[in-house]
């Protein structure tokens, strides 16, 4: 009889051993289940964040690319230069207006070289002058 009793007692801390077991599976199981929700969406806000980074990566080329034109474009009709080394800082306002003719005549006279006939002295303003210059003056 004693060998039976302690055999039921152990079969009944065997069921809540194995009910206890059944229950933090459960728990386990909804914790997993919540976790993956979490990191779908995780996963889909690196994506948005992926995507916003490549749009402003393309709105940065754009924009460089845009100020880029610009300077070409300031460099070709004002004859300005960002690069330019040259400082317009002098004391004196005469100087300065001075420096500015001599830089601006400077610049008139390298754009003149560049379009100069090769045939003759005539130095056109621009290339398309130059070319017709050329047309017209030299038919040969």
């Amino acid at each position: 009889r004693a060998a039976a009793v302690e055999e039921a007692t152990t079969q009944t801390d065997f069921s809540e051993t194995e009910a206890v077991i059944e229950e933090s599976l459960a728990t386990i199981e909804k914790e997993k289940e919540d976790l993956e929700a979490i990191n779908k969406i995780l996963e889909q806000k690196v994506k948005d964040l992926e995507k916003e980074c490549e749009a402003v990566y393309h709105t940065k080329a754009v924009d460089n690319m845009l100020f880029e034109d610009f300077k070409e474009r300031m460099k070709d009709k004002y004859e300005y230069s960002s690069n330019d080394t040259e400082s317009d800082y002098e004391p004196d306002e005469e100087t300065r207006e001075r420096n500015r003719e001599k830089s601006r005549e400077n610049k008139r006279l390298k754009k003149r070289l560049k379009n100069k006939c090769d045939q003759c002295d005539f130095a056109g303003k621009t290339e398309a002058g130059l070319k017709s210059h050329k047309t017209k003056k030299h038919k040969d």
